[in-house]
């Protein structure tokens, strides 16, 4: 059988062969990927065989004090792929839209399952107009 995350392997043989290669990204695509390092320069992730990213400031000002702490080395961490040509060829990656994306998602849902739950009538009120 072949494992569908690579974070939960523990032999190499239940990797595919395309695990093996460096993966392209592009520009919107969301990417988890491992802290390699955290800094006032950015954080660098790792997003999979030979791929390193960073992220740089200006693309992590909604990251809190508090989440900012829990971000240590090898922490996972989603963020969303902007660009291939980054500082020493790295690509570029955005925490702040990974956050916005998931808020949006998150939304989506919640609007989606209010929406299967018809409203209940819980009383009747008596609108007066002047």
């Amino acid at each position: 059988m072949v494992a569908q995350d690579p974070y939960a392997v523990t032999d190499m043989s239940e990797l595919p062969e395309s695990a093996f290669s460096p993966r392209e990204y592009r520009r919107g695509d969301l990417v988890t990927g491992e802290i390699v390092r955290i800094d006032d320069e950015g954080m660098v992730i790792s997003a999979g065989l030979k791929t390193e990213g960073i992220v740089p400031p200006q693309e992590m000002r909604t990251l809190t004090d508090e989440r900012r702490e829990q971000m240590v080395q090898g922490a996972r961490v989603m963020v969303i792929h902007l660009n291939n040509r980054g500082p020493g060829g790295m690509a570029v990656f955005s925490y702040d839209q990974a956050q916005e994306k998931q808020v949006w998602e998150d939304l989506i849902d919640l609007h989606q399952k209010i929406r299967n739950y018809p409203p209940k009538l819980c009383s009747t009120t008596k609108a007066v107009w002047s």
